[in-house]
């Protein structure tokens, strides 16, 4: 089902992808690292809660740390990917290349956080309605991250390439 919504987001943009055919190269990465992001942080969670040492006193201290460490490895990753896009426009010819590495930047910024902050707050959630998040995280969080991340990519790529 959710890649079947992921699926449906992205052919919600098959004019973008049409216009600007350079965006279906990143739909992997950005995918990729919003499921890599979103599930490190579910593991912590997970781990927190199976071991007690996730207390409810301490969910608001802990989530703010996965923040910062999402809002880091985000820009760290983006920065990489803007790098890349860069170098690859001085090989090949690419549009807009600076307007490309910023939207393909951004995007992995807003997806690795985004995803990191629902990979450590599903867990804590099913936990408190009973229901095991180590059986149920995957799903959960492969999913919406999935969706997430092409939502925010194909929004970053209008906005700041092809807008």
């Amino acid at each position: 089902v959710g890649a079947s919504i992921a699926a449906t987001v992205v052919g919600s943009y098959e004019d973008q992808l049409a216009e600007a055919a350079i965006l279906a190269a990143f739909i992997p990465v950005t995918m990729s690292m919003a499921g890599n992001a979103g599930l490190q942080a579910s593991a912590v969670a997970v781990q927190g809660i199976a071991t007690g040492a996730l207390w409810s006193g301490d969910i608001f201290y802990r989530l703010t740390k996965e923040l910062i460490a999402a809002l880091f490895n985000g820009a760290i990753a983006g920065t990489l990917l803007g790098l890349l896009v860069l170098t690859a426009s001085l090989l090949v010819p690419l549009e807009a290349p600076l307007r490309l590495a910023l939207a393909t930047s951004l995007s992995l910024l807003c997806v690795t956080t985004l995803a990191a902050m629902v990979g450590a707050t599903v867990p804590i959630l099913l936990d408190k309605i009973g229901i095991d998040p180590a059986m149920a995280i995957g799903v959960f969080i492969t999913s919406s991250n999935d969706v997430l991340g092409v939502l925010i990519f194909f929004l970053m790529a209008t906005t700041f390439y092809l807008g």
